[in-house]
């Protein structure tokens, strides 16, 4: 489900955090040097808001959710139907025709979103509000 809306990429840092991971699983450790360099996983900025997600289900707690990559995302955008019939489902919520973004850093400035409207990828300034959509690998 969606984690925030309206959340900044970075911490309140402008620097190069190499979180420059595009492909697949690339994300977790994207998450884990903006975190580093961001110096703080609080829930203020996206990464942070995306490693702080805990979920249970059942008797079972999941705690390794983290920002997808660019790819990651771009392949959640080509399959959002079937994500959202999952999610609502399971009680969760559906992706909203809007900006989401990625783990993946284009420079020290911006870094990559896509639309959920149309399925453009572009650079960002990293305080712009953008929203957020956590993933976990498994």
């Amino acid at each position: 489900q969606d984690g925030r809306s309206g959340i900044q990429w970075y911490n309140g840092s402008y620097t190069n955090t190499e979180a420059k991971g595009e492909g697949l699983y690339a994300g977790d450790m994207n998450t884990i040097l903006i975190i580093a360099n961001q110096g703080s996983d609080s829930y203020s900025y996206a990464a942070g808001v995306c490693s702080n997600l805990m979920v249970t289900e059942g008797s079972i707690s999941y705690g390794d959710w983290y920002l997808p990559s660019k790819q990651e995302l771009h392949l959640m955008f080509l399959n959002k139907a079937t994500i959202d019939v999952t999610a609502i489902a399971n009680g969760g919520t559906a992706f909203v025709s809007d900006y989401y973004w990625s783990s993946s850093e284009y420079s020290s400035s911006n870094a990559w979103d896509q639309t959920f409207s149309g399925g453009t990828q572009t650079d960002w300034d990293k305080n712009s509000a953008n929203r957020v959509r956590a993933v976990r690998a498994f």
